[in-house]
C-alpha cells in the first residue's frame, strides 16, 4: 500500500508518470530549464578547461587566456573523427560531458580558436612555425 492507503503502482508505471509530470513542468517553465542547462554547460566547459589547462586555462600555443576563446584540442589531430565516434553528430557540450564521464583522458590540450583552426587547416599553428624557425 502507498502512503494514502491506495495500492502502490508498479515501478515502471510510477517512472512513466513521473517522467510525464516532469515533461509537463518543463514545458511550462522553459526559460528556467534553459537557464539551468546553460549554466550547467558553462560550468562543465570551465571544469574541463581547468583540468587540461592547469591551474588557469590558457592556450598552450600562444598563451591566450580569455575563456570565450578557448577550446579542447586533440593533440594528435583527427579530433573530428574521434568526436563523431564518441558523441555522434553532436559536439561541444556533449563532448565535454564525454571527457568528464571518461575521467579526463590524456591526449587533449587547451588551444584558442585561432591556433586550433590553424592546426586543423595547415597542420601547424603559425606560432609553432615561428618558434621552429627561430630555433634553427
Amino acid at each position: 500500500m502507498g502512503k494514502r492507503g491506495r495500492p502502490r503502482l508498479p515501478d515502471e508505471e510510477r517512472k512513466k508518470r513521473k517522467a510525464k509530470r516532469y515533461r509537463e513542468w518543463a514545458q511550462r517553465h522553459k526559460e528556467q530549464v534553459n537557464l539551468y542547462i546553460k549554466r550547467y554547460n558553462e560550468r562543465l566547459r570551465l571544469s574541463v578547461l581547468k583540468v587540461y589547462g592547469r591551474p588557469n586555462p590558457k592556450c598552450s600555443c600562444c598563451g591566450e587566456s580569455e575563456l570565450k576563446f578557448l577550446v579542447i584540442d586533440h593533440i594528435q589531430g583527427k579530433g573530428n573523427i574521434h568526436r563523431r565516434s564518441v558523441v555522434g553528430k553532436g559536439g561541444g557540450y556533449q563532448f565535454y560531458r564525454w571527457i568528464k564521464n571518461n575521467n579526463y583522458p590524456s591526449g587533449f590540450q587547451v588551444l584558442c580558436h585561432n591556433c586550433n583552426m590553424a592546426k586543423a587547416l595547415y597542420g601547424i599553428c603559425p606560432h609553432e612555425e615561428k618558434r621552429k624557425k627561430e630555433a634553427n
